[in-house]
């Protein structure tokens, strides 16, 4: 098989150089790239939380980054990959967006694609919605609404998904169209603008504090601070139950006197 320019095959083990589909796309050598999907392990979105959670991740993030990985990105697929670079369950595209040092063969295994998930992510909302843009917006995750917890106006638009659940060929690869889409997103997205210079002196932050705010549905304790009804929570924002509290223990405390309360 001749690939297009770009990473290619390299570092892609042997089992999952199937034949793929090709996607045309002149921007690139041969007229398009390669893409692969359905191979490898299938992970359910509960599996993808759990692997979330184990590499470090926040589990605020972990119904998210599942759905993402399942719906948008892999189809919960550990081998899938494209020509591209883009490798693995939350197609980390490889060597461009991985974190220093990480092999592709790594990004192959689910535990290290998903340690560099949660490291391309910061653990934060604002990180998903920049190196996964477009996905926050499609994704399909009850109670939670993307554009409530990120300042207006930075959400990414959302597009075609890559081989997220129903959207593959019969042979478990991207379709054309939604493929197409997905790399021209990635590789012709304009460049942020400058951040505006910081100010000679900044005032001081409020400190955060423990509360109690709602988490799809339900209430938990988290450590943020207030603005308005609305808590804090590095970027992250979560409407206002209770609080503020002098301790972890106390907001626990509070949730559990108060089992089921919307």
């Amino acid at each position: 098989m001749t690939y297009p320019a770009g990473p290619g095959s390299q570092g892609v083990p042997a089992a999952y150089q199937n034949q793929g589909t090709f996607v045309a796309d002149p921007r690139y050598q041969g007229g398009g790239w390669w893409s692969h999907g359905g191979v490898g392990t299938h992970f359910t979105e509960a599996q993808l939380e759990t692997l979330w959670i184990n590499a470090g991740g926040s589990r605020q993030l972990a119904p998210i980054m599942a759905a993402i990985a399942e719906q948008r990105e892999s189809g919960g697929w550990s081998g899938a990959w494209n020509s591209t670079g883009a490798t693995g369950l939350w197609q980390i595209e490889w060597p461009g967006s991985a974190p220093s040092g990480m092999s592709r063969e790594e990004l192959f295994t689910p535990e290290g694609n998903a340690r560099a998930a949660v490291r391309l992510s910061g653990n934060s909302l604002a990180g998903v919605n920049s190196n996964w843009a477009g996905d926050l917006q499609a994704i399909s995750v009850p109670g939670f609404d993307p554009a409530a917890h990120l300042p207006p106006g930075s959400l990414s638009p959302a597009g075609p998904a890559s081989m997220g659940a129903g959207t593959q060929a019969a042979s478990g690869c991207v379709p054309l169209s939604a493929a197409a889409a997905k790399i021209a997103r990635r590789r012709t997205a304009p460049a942020p603008p400058p951040p505006p210079a910081a100010p000679l002196a900044r005032p001081r932050r409020p400190a955060a504090q423990w509360w109690v705010v709602d988490y799809l549905g339900g209430s938990i304790p988290t450590r943020g601070v207030r603005q308005g009804n609305m808590i804090n929570q590095e970027g992250i924002l979560f409407r206002l139950k209770a609080g503020p509290f002098a301790s972890l223990a106390e907001a626990q405390a509070w949730v559990d006197a108060h089992p089921g309360k919307k």
